[in-house]
């Protein structure tokens, strides 16, 4: 056995539940081939190998963000305006402001392009208007997207080149925000959005060239996913172009992390025919990049008021949310998805949804006695009842919540739902008691991808505020770090390649600067990466780790 690296000078975490370690790794190649002693790593050891202190780090199995829209919010990041971005916008006349200046470098009838507009982080708290939107970016079509891109604002210009007028109906799954007369507000809900959707197959926003996209995964890769400690993601793609861009990008070195594809197939220029007839098999790919699932949406976004609900929002009798899709189609799509053998990823986020996908779940039957680790995005976010809990452990789902969203989003989901209702929202320790396997999400880039922002909202349940809502339903440390690590690896069939630092595994590493176990909860978004590991390479490390 040839060793090509020891690691040693830490603390390798063997269990992540317990925190058990040891005090050296070595690999072979990608491989770990020992865990344990550094006297015995060393004796593996043969001239060639080399040596890499770790500076006193917990070194952990690689991290995994289950859920993000990566190439959107890449592109966002760094080719439009990102409101949220540091410093935030404050009030409408700051996203004003930056939209003219943004504006100033771009042609006279180019699009004006924003992201992560929250109108939570605004004076006037509110979403800007049609009206006010045309007094800004000298009559350029202007569409600003809210996080999660459930809501878009439009101008006069941009509602005219799409085509969306005070004649064009409702379509089904969305709305148009009116003003009394009639005349849309430029507030487009979900489906709404029509032609101004980026992934509709008839959209008029302008696309980026694979050259942009494959930049940006590369930029982001550098910037963002490295140091987060970010080893492997699962991401949702709506194109052949997003997929042939994730492609180039891992094939080309720029984004050096494991990409597992979940491909939308409603909403989106991808289909299941489509999938079916271009050759694509379930799990077809390598450990670099794979089809990992298909993806559908049941209802909107509960920040914005859109998540489908049994009752009616506060303030808004009309309001119970968002059906985008019927439950008789998402019945049919997921039953072709599971006769082709691709499992099934179904984002439902309020109670209403959370019920269309355990019935529509329980109506196919999902190959019974099979291991479909069928996902269930979201669930849990927002309150489920114990019935629910039990339906989905007896179909054998898997919740995929986004523990980053109480900690970032919880204070506006208390003025949304009121601390009644939110005391009752991720329900983890109920999930976990019933049997129901759970992972973790940024479903970036509605949070940030670190994934110690999600393992601290999972054991302290803090709003930004500091509301703590109900530690009665908190995970450990352990049980919150399993949710990135080894319980990520196993819900995307990996559990036999990575998840763990035991011999076999790929050689995937976090290495944290301090020791998440023994440190202040409060304090473990802070912690920061010294060093990610993927395959036995460094893609990152502080100044303070060295390899000889």
């Amino acid at each position: 056995m040839q060793v090509s690296t020891v690691f040693e000078n830490a603390s390798f975490v063997t269990d992540v539940r317990t925190g058990r370690s040891a005090e050296a790794v070595a690999t072979s190649g990608d491989r770990i081939v020992f865990t344990g002693s550094r006297d015995e790593a060393r004796s593996l050891a043969a001239g060639s190998t080399r040596f890499v202190d770790c500076a006193g780090a917990t070194v952990l199995p690689g991290f995994t963000d289950s859920h993000t829209h990566l190439l959107d919010g890449a592109v966002s990041r760094y080719h439009e305006i990102v409101f949220d971005a540091s410093p935030a916008a404050t009030s409408l006349a700051d996203v004003y402001r930056r939209m003219s200046e943004h504006a100033v470098n771009l042609g006279a009838d180019a699009f004006v392009l924003g992201s992560n507009i929250r109108d939570e982080s605004l004076a006037e708290r509110r979403y800007p208007v049609r009206a006010e939107l045309d007094a800004v970016a000298g009559g350029r079509p202007i569409v600003l997207f809210s996080t999660g891109d459930h809501i878009a604002c439009a101008n006069s210009r941009a509602l005219e080149i799409a085509g969306i007028d005070r004649s064009t109906p409702d379509p089904p799954g969305g709305s148009i925000d009116r003003d009394p007369s009639g005349e849309p507000t430029g507030i487009l809900r979900e489906r709404g959005k029509l032609r101004l959707a980026r992934g509709a197959p008839d959209t008029v926003i302008p696309r980026y060239t694979h050259a942009d996209r494959v930049s940006a995964l590369a930029k982001i890769f550098e910037r963002e996913i490295a140091p987060c400690g970010l080893t492997a993601l699962d991401v949702m793609a709506t194109s052949g172009e997003e997929v042939r861009a994730y492609h180039d990008a891992v094939v080309g070195g720029g984004l050096q992390a494991r990409v597992n594809l979940l491909l939308r197939v409603i909403e989106s220029e991808i289909s299941l025919a489509a999938i079916s007839q271009a050759g694509m098999w379930p799990k077809c790919g390598d450990q670099h990049l794979r089809v990992n699932g298909v993806k559908i949406s049941i209802d909107g976004g509960s920040l914005q008021r859109n998540a489908a609900m049994h009752h009616h929002y506060a303030g808004e009798p009309n309001n119970v949310g968002i059906v985008r899709i019927e439950e008789p189609d998402v019945v049919a799509t997921i039953a072709q998805a599971d006769r082709l053998g691709f499992r099934n990823v179904v984002h439902a986020i309020g109670d209403r949804a959370c019920d269309i996908a355990l019935g529509s779940f329980e109506q196919v039957g999902l190959r019974r006695g099979g291991d479909h680790r069928t996902r269930l995005e979201h669930f849990g976010n927002l309150p489920v009842s114990d019935e629910q809990i039990w339906r989905a452990a007896g179909i054998g789902l898997i919740a995929s919540p986004q523990p980053s969203f109480l900690q970032v989003f919880g204070d506006k989901w208390l003025d949304i739902f009121g601390e009644e209702m939110m005391q009752r929202s991720f329900p983890l320790r109920s999930l976990h008691d019933a049997g129901i396997p759970m992972i973790g999400g940024s479903d970036y880039s509605m949070t940030p991808l670190n994934p110690l922002i999600g393992v601290r909202a999972a054991v302290v349940r803090a709003t930004a505020s500091g509301v703590l809502l109900n530690p009665a339903q908190a995970l450990t440390v352990g049980e919150a770090l399993d949710l990135y690590t080894g319980a990520a690896a196993w819900s995307s069939f990996d559990e036999h390649a990575r998840g763990r630092l035991a011999p076999g595994q790929l050689a995937d590493m976090t290495a944290l600067a301090g020791n998440p176990y023994s440190m202040d909860p409060r304090e473990l978004d802070l912690v920061e990466v010294a060093m990610t590991i993927v395959g036995g390479a460094i893609v990152y490390r502080r100044s303070d780790v060295t390899a000889n």
